[in-house]
C-alpha cells in the first residue's frame, strides 16, 4: 500500500518544487552512491527509474558503470 500511496503522491510533490529544490534534488540523484538491493530489485529498478529521470543524461551515464547497479538494469 506504501508504494501505491507514493505513486500517486510524488507527482502531486514534484509540482510544487522550486526550480532550487529540483536542482538540489538533481544534485543529490548526481552524488547518490547506491548500496547492494539486498534482494529488493524491483524496488531498487523502481528507485533508479525515478532517479534517471531526475538526473538526466549525465546520471544515465554513470548509472551503466556503475557494477553495483548490474543486478538492478
Amino acid at each position: 500500500k506504501g508504494n501505491e500511496n507514493a505513486r500517486k503522491n510524488i507527482p502531486k510533490i514534484e509540482e510544487s518544487l522550486t526550480s532550487e529544490q529540483r536542482a538540489e534534488g538533481q544534485r543529490m540523484a548526481k552524488d547518490w552512491k547506491p548500496k547492494k538491493a539486498l534482494g529488493q530489485v524491483d524496488e531498487a529498478r523502481e528507485w533508479l527509474a525515478k532517479a534517471l529521470e531526475i538526473g538526466g543524461k549525465e546520471l544515465n551515464l554513470r548509472a551503466l558503470d556503475d557494477e553495483e547497479l548490474a543486478a538492478v538494469w
